[in-house]
């Protein structure tokens, strides 16, 4: 099993979740007022506060490596790029982040015929196939 990095909440992921949770409620009362189109429109808008409340989250410990894997069920290449950060994260201790293309809808357009994708600080290091090399070459970077 992947180790995935510790995670907490920034302030800026602290307001937003409070204005979501208040908008999503200002659009419960008014569909239970009767407003459908607003109600529906602020529950919508809460629930979009709250993904980007969430993509906001940081590293609890900035000084630890992390990569980002970009994978999907069912894909031979993606068990391979696994095995291989598996061995390279018991050797090299860098956290992991496993995220599945097809649960959201920004990666699933640019990644879904490109995975498995492995990235490091917003860069891409390989695409399709993850070799070791890609992995030392990523962490030799930081």
């Amino acid at each position: 099993m992947f180790e995935l990095p510790a995670r907490r909440f920034t302030e800026a992921t602290g307001v937003l979740l409070a204005i979501a949770t208040a908008v999503l409620g200002l659009g419960l009362e008014r569909l239970a007022r009767g407003s459908r189109r607003l109600g529906a429109g602020l529950i919508l808008a809460g629930g979009l506060l709250t993904a980007l409340a969430f993509s906001l989250r940081v590293e609890e410990d900035p000084g630890r490596e992390t990569l980002l894997l970009v994978v999907r069920d069912e894909c031979a290449h993606c068990d391979e790029a696994r095995a291989i950060l598996r061995d390279a994260q018991a050797e090299l201790g860098f956290a992991l982040w496993e995220v599945d293309v097809t649960e959201d809808e920004r990666l699933r357009d640019r990644w879904l015929q490109e995975v498995p994708v492995l990235v490091r600080d917003g860069r891409v290091e390989a695409t399709l196939e993850v070799r070791r090399e890609d992995v030392d070459s990523a962490l030799e970077r930081a």
